[in-house]
């Protein structure tokens, strides 16, 4: 588990309200049986964050409704990569998710530790996912199955730049 790097509770990034640890069901219309930080000036602030089961430690920084999309898109890109080297190098999942945040993070020029969706702003988040797009966009097997995988964030990642239209792979 990533270790918690902030100010506990969580300090919101938009409005520098502090949070408070809720029920999900504080922010969703149905409980999932966890926990949310959510800004204290929520809904008017619209940040949150889910925790890690069975803690009340944060999966990332507070974030609002245009980072949480972009960060469920995105992610979605890279997960697919480090997922279809797992299948494709048969690599174990260990492996293949530390192989691919490795790579993110020396494309990002960062640090590996540093390499987390959940922490980044809007900014990095679309930084790293135009890496993954653009990794994706260069392979054309990958590219083919990766258009079944991510369908259902294709507004964002069009718009991005990912090429979903439906071609045949030679």
């Amino acid at each position: 588990m990533t270790q918690y790097k902030g100010e506990m509770p969580p300090v919101c990034p938009y409005c520098g309200a502090k949070s408070t640890l809720w029920p999900d069901s504080h922010v969703y219309r149905r409980g999932y049986d966890s926990k949310v930080w959510c800004c204290d000036n929520w809904p008017v602030c619209d940040s949150y964050v889910g925790v890690h089961p069975d803690t009340n430690i944060p999966l990332g920084r507070l974030a609002n409704k245009e980072l949480r999309n972009n960060r469920i898109a995105y992610k979605r890109v890279f997960n697919f990569l480090w997922q279809d080297a797992m299948k494709s190098k048969r690599y174990s999942k260990g492996k293949a998710r530390t192989a691919a945040y490795r790579w993110l993070a020396e494309q990002l020029q960062i640090k590996q530790e540093d390499c987390h969706f959940g922490w980044w702003d809007n900014d990095m988040v679309i930084k790293a996912g135009m890496i993954c797009i653009n990794w994706v966009n260069s392979q054309p097997s990958l590219l083919a199955r990766a258009k079944l995988k991510i369908m259902d964030h294709q507004n964002i990642l069009m718009n991005a730049g990912l090429d979903l239209r439906i071609t045949r792979v030679k």
